[in-house]
């Protein structure tokens, strides 16, 4: 089982895994679903050339490979595009710094995770367009 979480590439591919996992076992826990979605960030991570993602508090650091083929001369673009909640940092390894958007209302632990989840998959998705074809 553990192979095949760690082989989840694509939102098919987890919901496809969430699925099954409820025709054979009913419910999934919270914590497993969560696991399930941390395989599908990291290799969203490793498609865009994330070595590294670290989170604390409502501040995640996104760590780029140092030979990283992306499109740099896009960079300031997309930091533009996140101006509130994005800035990149030219380090020894350099890094995106991406200030979760403040929440509307009080949630649940389990909601916090879940709004976190898709927030960083959506910011995944869209660091495609900084990878070169």
């Amino acid at each position: 089982m553990y192979k095949r979480v760690a082989a989840i590439d694509t939102e098919e591919e987890l919901s496809d895994m969430q699925e099954e996992l409820v025709d054979r076992f009913g419910d999934i826990p919270a914590a497993f679903d969560h696991l399930l979605q941390i395989a599908l960030i990291k290799a969203m991570c490793h498609t865009v050339y994330i070595s590294a993602l670290s989170q604390n508090g409502d501040e995640v650091r996104l760590s780029m490979y140092p030979k990283a083929k992306l499109k740099t001369e896009r960079i300031p673009e997309f930091l533009e595009k996140h101006r509130t909640e994005l800035k990149f940092v030219r380090d020894t390894v350099p890094y995106f710094e991406y200030r979760m958007p403040p929440k509307k209302k009080p949630m649940t632990p389990k909601a916090e995770a879940e709004r976190m989840f898709e927030l960083l998959k959506q910011l995944l998705s869209e660091f495609l367009e900084l990878k070169e074809a």
